[in-house]
């Protein structure tokens, strides 16, 4: 639980682990406001393609209004290399592909320890489980067998006098 906390306090800096990482680098590298980094972030979570497509400009270039007020710096104007400001701008891009918001990430990151501490150390049942919940789908029943097989699990076949509903435990094996 420590380690996500931390993780969620001060992720990694050259990993985006949320959306909200987004919008840090855009105001860090391009200068936006908070304002204007989470229209972005929530143009990236909801996919708006048009949106992104108008930003990609405004975070290389920046942005001026009619009287040559800069209202967004950009990255150039900050330093950064025109062609490594069209690379962050791409990878963040990619990102936004599978980007979550932090809680959900921090919620997502939780799950994942949580189910590899049970494979970890209640492989037997772990695997019941799973078995169980995919009842209904024969292939993934036969890939979980497989698994069971490589984790040195033996996965007994039905049996009218013992089984249960689903997948149990029993002794050694499933």
């Amino acid at each position: 639980c420590v380690f996500f906390f931390l993780m969620i306090r001060r992720p990694p800096r050259s990993t985006l682990s949320s959306s909200s990482a987004a919008s840090d680098v855009y105001k860090r590298q391009a200068g936006y406001s908070l304002g204007r980094a989470d229209v972005v972030r929530r143009a990236m979570s909801k996919k708006k393609q048009d949106v992104m497509e108008n930003e990609r400009q405004i975070f290389i270039d920046g942005l001026t209004d009619e009287d040559g007020n800069i209202i967004v710096e950009g990255c150039v104007r900050r330093g950064v290399d025109k062609n490594k400001a069209k690379e962050i701008f791409r990878q963040m891009e990619s990102f936004a592909s599978y980007a979550f918001n932090k809680s959900h990430a921090a919620a997502y990151a939780f799950v994942a320890y949580q189910t590899a501490y049970m494979k970890c150390y209640y492989p037997k049942e772990y695997m019941a489980a799973l078995l169980t919940s995919v009842l209904d789908n024969t292939n993934k029943v036969a890939e979980y067998i497989n698994e069971c097989d490589k984790m040195g699990i033996k996965v007994l076949p039905p049996n009218v006098n013992i089984s249960e509903m689903g997948f149990t435990v029993s002794k050694d094996s499933i």
